[in-house]
């Protein structure tokens, strides 16, 4: 897992963990570097100065330094040394080996049998360049033997001067090399190590922080930038992540969000539109039926109906009237709990081709009056079930034949054909008429309420103007899908597909 992807709270846990791992880890390389280095010179890793061990000819120089160092340490801080058992124990340890150890001044110590002369003439023989009147500390370690020379000082201000010969000591092909310069050395040392430590943590912090904050802040910085654009209203600005952490996700479940919410007003703004026409239809579908009731009463009121066959005829006219407009009533009422989900659908699994045989049979007689003929096509060779509300159908179904009625072309021959048959998959219940047919730009606009595809014909041609807005609401209530095609003057075809019911459907 890449550590983008990784949650928020591993990332804190990984980055802390690793601003104390890595600094360690590089610390203790480079100073196993420096002590491989500083062994490498002192030709011995043997780290221990008085193990209680005798040293031998080629123990390292870094044994010997320890121990003359204990010397020199015991010299300067006790004011009688030979009394301290590290004094006395490093004096055994080095004249074990063959060395010869001489301090005058404010300490005075001579190792037995030796004298002052013996230790500066065997110093002359392992360094011929040695100067008795040279005051600079020595360390000089060869071929020849070890000699050691370094002037001290107590904290009484008492001078001394600590002398360490001997030729069984010898170190070959070992360079001389001075004390301070070993201590120069291990200062250096701690001075890189230190400032290594400092620049490490440093840099180590610094990159892990800005990856870390990188990984949080810029999914954040998307989400404002979301937040801002979704205030001033504009719902295409994507927020784009691909984080695989929580603040990835948030970013992704925000811009599912933005998309919902730009579907949800889009579909907002085509309701708004949808309930201003149908106001504007209302308005307009109402206001004719009354002007004409006004003007037969009006009628009536004032005597023009001045005999009893006109005095009917306005009745009549009144009563037909208001008989259309309670129709128009009780399809906006109709209309309205459909699109509020108001009307329950008691759906069950029906035969189609005896359930439209049943339907057409009953129609034809209704339409035959009218001078309109109706006639069933199954071309289904085998059962054909679907799950819908026989009752809810029927409506559906009674409003595209009466729909086919109202825009005939009031010839002889006006007819409809229903034809059942499968189409990709699905049922296909298909209404085609020979009458006025549609302007194909306005087969998807005849399903919307109060639409009409000539304003013109609005007066002439009776109806609510919400049977096809109706019809269409109901079979998507079932599942399914309405859609008109045709020409003018050729007719229109209406074709309904219903989901096949397999015995699966609930």
């Amino acid at each position: 897992m890449k550590f983008r992807d990784m949650p928020v709270r591993n990332k804190l846990l990984v980055g802390n963990i690793l601003m104390i791992l890595i600094p360690v880890l590089v610390i203790l390389f480079i100073l196993i570097m420096m002590l491989m280095f500083f062994f490498a010179a002192t030709n011995s890793p043997n780290r221990s100065a008085l193990s209680g061990e005798s040293l031998k000819g080629d123990d390292s120089n870094y044994q010997v330094l320890l121990l003359v160092d204990t010397l020199c340490s015991e010299i300067v801080r006790e004011d009688n040394p030979l009394k301290n058992r590290d004094f006395t124990a490093a004096c055994e340890a080095l004249e074990k080996a063959g060395a010869m150890i001489y301090v005058n001044g404010g300490v005075s110590y001579c190792t037995e049998g030796s004298s002052k002369s013996q230790v500066e003439e065997t110093a002359l023989g392992i360094l011929p360049s040695y100067q008795t009147s040279d005051a600079s500390p020595i360390y000089c370690r060869n071929d020849k033997g070890l000699f050691y020379r370094v002037p001290l000082q107590n904290a009484k201000g008492d001078s001394s001067v600590l002398m360490v010969t001997g030729t069984a000591l010898s170190f070959p092909g070992q360079d001389y090399v001075f004390i301070e310069d070993v201590k120069d050395f291990i200062k250096m040392a701690i001075a890189v190590v230190g400032i290594s430590a400092v620049v490490i943590i440093i840099a180590t912090g610094a990159i892990l922080t800005r990856r870390l904050a990188r990984s949080i802040l810029e999914p954040i910085a998307e989400l404002r930038k979301g937040a801002i654009a979704i205030k001033n209203g504009d719902l295409d600005a994507a927020i784009t992540s691909d984080a695989g952490d929580e603040l990835g996700e948030t970013c992704r479940d925000f811009d599912d969000m933005r998309r919902r919410l730009k579907v949800s007003l889009t579909t907002q703004q085509r309701i708004e539109e949808s309930r201003k026409a149908m106001l504007a239809g209302i308005s307009h579908d109402l206001s004719t039926p009354l002007t004409s009731i006004k003007g037969y009463v009006s009628g009536l009121i004032d005597g023009i109906a001045d005999t009893p066959d006109k005095k009917e005829h306005y009745l009549r006219t009144i009563y037909h009237t208001a008989w259309d407009m309670e129709q128009l009533v009780d399809s906006l009422f109709l209309f309205s709990k459909l699109d509020a989900g108001g009307i329950p659908f008691h759906k069950e699994p029906t035969e189609l081709a005896g359930y439209l045989t049943d339907f057409c049979e009953e129609s034809a007689l209704r339409l035959k009056a009218s001078g309109f003929s109706l006639r069933f096509e199954n071309r289904c060779q085998d059962c054909a079930m679907a799950f819908i509300d026989r009752i809810q159908f029927a409506r559906a179904l009674q409003n595209l034949t009466d729909n086919s009625l109202k825009y005939r072309k009031g010839t002889p021959d006006d007819s409809l054909t229903v034809t059942l048959e499968r189409v990709a998959g699905c049922l296909a219940i298909i209404f085609t008429d020979n009458g006025r047919g549609i302007d194909p730009k306005q087969a998807e606009k005849i399903f919307e309420s109060f639409y009409r595809t000539d304003p013109a014909r609005s007066t002439a041609v009776k109806g609510s103007g919400l049977g096809l807005a109706i019809a269409r609401q109901i079979v998507e209530a079932m599942d399914g899908t309405i859609a008109a095609k045709g020409a003018l003057d050729q007719g229109m075809t209406i074709t309904i597909l219903l989901p096949e019911y397999r015995g699966t459907d609930a």
